[in-house]
């Protein structure tokens, strides 16, 4: 290894890395969905007043859970990284999909960080925002929820596909997996359709 970093540094920088994903998973089920009661979520078809009731009732609590989940969502970046990393070893030096990979992961936080904000902006002196304020700010943060989750999809796309193509004596990662990432994939196809 050409570094100046030692080997037991790296290995525990790796570690925190990995960990990163399961941690970001854990944060955004206790954030978003328990906290900020979102799970479930407000439902898209409500009306004004509907929508306008759930921020109004659930107010501090959609505004912590948003701020938590935003200022834990980098995690998944930070994973995305590793993942990528992981890959560009099975793919080589002209590999793409790593970086597919490592784009989907930074994107994929952007699209947290905007919904959000959306979400954490109708939470905000709701009391002082008409109904329409609160339905407007709502579907503009499923807005880039929902569709924007194609950019998750081809990270899970590219993931699947480079471990189902590793062909080394031990792959990283078992058969299942890549065939399990393309169920997921799927799975949010049907969500977003």
């Amino acid at each position: 290894m050409n570094s100046a970093i030692d080997t037991k540094t790296h290995f525990i920088l790796w570690k925190v890395c990995a960990w990163a994903g399961p941690v970001y998973c854990v944060t955004t089920v206790l954030s978003w969905a328990w906290i900020g009661k979102f799970l479930p979520p407000p439902r898209e078809f409500w009306n004004a007043q509907e929508t306008y009731q759930f921020f109004l009732d659930n107010n501090l609590r959609i505004r912590v859970g948003m701020m938590l989940t935003v200022f834990f969502a980098p995690l998944y970046y930070i994973w995305s990284a590793a993942t990528s990393r992981l890959m560009a070893r099975i793919e080589g030096r002209d590999g793409v999909l790593s970086t597919v990979e490592l784009l989907g992961g930074f994107a994929t936080v952007i699209v947290t960080f905007a919904s959000c904000v959306a979400w954490l902006a109708a939470s905000l002196h709701t009391d002082q925002k008409t109904p329409q304020d609160i339905k407007t700010l709502s579907d503009y943060g499923w807005m880039w929820f929902n569709p924007t989750l194609m950019v998750t999809t081809f990270q899970f796309l590219a993931f699947g596909t480079v471990f189902l193509l590793d062909r080394s004596a031990k792959p990283l990662m078992p058969k299942w997996m890549p065939w399990f990432t393309y169920a997921m994939t799927t799975t949010l196809l049907l969500a977003l359709l």
